[in-house]
This record gives structure tokens, sequence and C-alpha cells, in this order.
């Protein structure tokens, strides 16, 4: 794990950094790949504050605590990091979901080896798990009637054969609440 310890307004002893790094260590169960991690210790008057972030090739974890001592803020912010990154993993696995890469999270990726299994997708070296396939039917409706089936069925998208000219649409919301509607080409 790439460590990096910065004080402000504090000197940082060599039993404070000893004692951050081996903190830090049961982090490192948890990933494969090298982590690059930033703890910053700084005092304010009675208060002694603790930030971690931590890099997974791409996503942030982040914590801040603030205590009376130094250790005790550095043990509470260890905590959350690795709260966060056993969520982080947990939301990765369970969920079957491709986050940050396979390999960042610790797992191997393997190709399934009967019917059973869901189906993979490889694009380069990415690969990509399907869970779970649906067939719906696609019927004629206008776009109102379309967006109230989405509504009802609560989805976040609604494939329909727009009535107006018969072409195949998706009508879907984007994460600020906006909605888009994609006609497709047959």
């Amino acid at each position: 794990m790439e460590l990096v310890i910065t004080g402000r307004q504090m000197s940082i002893t060599q039993g404070l950094k000893k004692y951050i790094e081996e903190r830090s260590r049961k982090i490192e169960k948890y990933v494969s790949k090298p982590l690059q991690a930033t703890v910053t210790l700084k005092v304010e008057k009675y208060r002694q504050i603790a930030e971690a972030h931590v890099n997974l090739n791409g996503v942030v974890l982040q914590a801040e605590e603030e205590t009376d001592e130094m250790e005790a803020s550095v043990d509470k912010v260890m905590s959350k990091i690795e709260k966060q990154l056993r969520k982080y993993k947990e939301k990765a696995s369970n969920h079957r979901v491709r986050i940050a890469g396979p390999e960042a999270m610790g797992r191997s990726v393997s190709m399934p080896k009967g019917p059973e299994d869901p189906p993979f997708i490889a694009l380069g070296k990415d690969v990509f798990r399907i869970p779970k396939r649906e067939k719906i039917s696609v019927n004629v409706m206008t776009i109102e009637e379309a967006l109230l089936q989405m509504k009802s069925n609560k989805k976040e998208f609604f494939c329909f054969r727009n009535s107006a000219n018969r072409q195949l649409n998706l009508l879907y919301k984007k994460k600020s609440g906006i909605l888009g509607l994609m006609e497709l080409i047959d």
C-alpha cells in the first residue's frame, strides 16, 4: 500500500507513524492490488482530527474523525474506511456489479462452465456478468401512456412502440430526474 501521512499544525512522531501504518494494514486484506491512501492529521485547539482518503482505481473512500486523542481519531477513521471498504466489496460481490474491476476487489474472474450459469460478456480485459434476463412485450402506445406505465411499474426505463411513427422507443429517467427518450432504428 502506498501510504502518505501528513501533519498540519503538528509534527508526526515515529511512534504515531508506525501506529498509522500498523492500523492501515487491516485495510489491505480487502484488496489484492496495492492501494493509494492519504492520512492527514490536524490539531485545532483541543481537537485532534484524522482524515483518510483511499483510492481504489478511481473510487475514493473518505472519512474524517475528531476526538481528544490522535490515536483514537486514527482508530475511528480507519474503522470507518474499513467499514466503507467492506460495504463496497459486499456490494460488488452480492449484486454481481462490476465496480472498479473485479481485480480491484481481490476477486478472480471465471467464465461459466455450465448452462445454469448466466453468461458473461468480455470487452477487452473487462468482463461483465448478466445475472438476469427478462423478456418484455413491446406494446404500441403514446409517449404519455409509456410514461404512466414506467411510473406505475417503478422502473427507470420503459421500452415501447410509438403510436405516432411506429418506431421502437426507449423512455428513461436520468440520475438528475430528467426524462430522456431514445428512438431506436429497426
